[in-house]
């Protein structure tokens, strides 16, 4: 077998892993139960509306911020769930590990795919966000700040999940 190596392909490699995994753990499962999709945007519009509702629109951005935050601190912790379960019950992690595939591309992978469950959410308040705001140039903040909250949220997930012995004992570690 012949195998050829183009010169800077390593970033490449990492991107394609970080994609298949985020397709293993999310599209796949997306394409099998599309409705889940409605499932994780339900939490950030109810609060949104319920915000709207009992202040009479006044504080809308601050609700749409306020929802927008929710998602993400939402999707990065149920993160910690979704992998404590590919751990302890599909042992899809044993996979990963004695695989050449490093523990930032793993983290990074799965973190997307749960972002891809509340990618219809998160576009829609992120819009209403940008209009809400105050003006354009705080359009990169804000994109800025969404990757930031993802980010961290994911990795306190990961963090979480990676103390978490069983799924049953979950509750009683944190």
């Amino acid at each position: 077998m012949i195998t050829i190596r183009v010169k800077g392909s390593k970033g490449f490699l990492i991107l394609k892993q970080v994609l298949l995994i985020a397709y293993l753990t999310g599209i796949l499962w997306l394409r099998r139960n599309p409705i889940s999709m409605v499932f994780s945007a339900i939490s950030p519009f109810s609060l949104l509306f319920v915000l709207f509702v009992v202040s009479n629109g006044h504080y809308i951005q601050f609700a749409v911020a306020g929802s927008l935050v929710m998602a993400l601190v939402g999707y990065g912790l149920a993160l910690g769930q979704d992998i404590s379960f590919y751990k302890t019950e599909y042992k899809i992690q044993d996979v990963f590990v004695a695989s050449p595939v490093s523990p930032l591309t793993y983290m990074t992978g799965l973190a997307l795919s749960q972002l891809l469950f509340g990618f219809p959410a998160l576009a829609v308040l992120t819009v209403l966000a940008a209009f809400f705001g105050t003006s354009i140039s705080n359009i990169p903040l804000l994109i800025s700040t969404i990757f930031l909250i993802w980010g961290s949220m994911s990795a306190m997930g990961f963090f979480l999940s990676s103390h978490m012995l069983h799924m049953r004992l979950r509750l009683y570690h944190l």
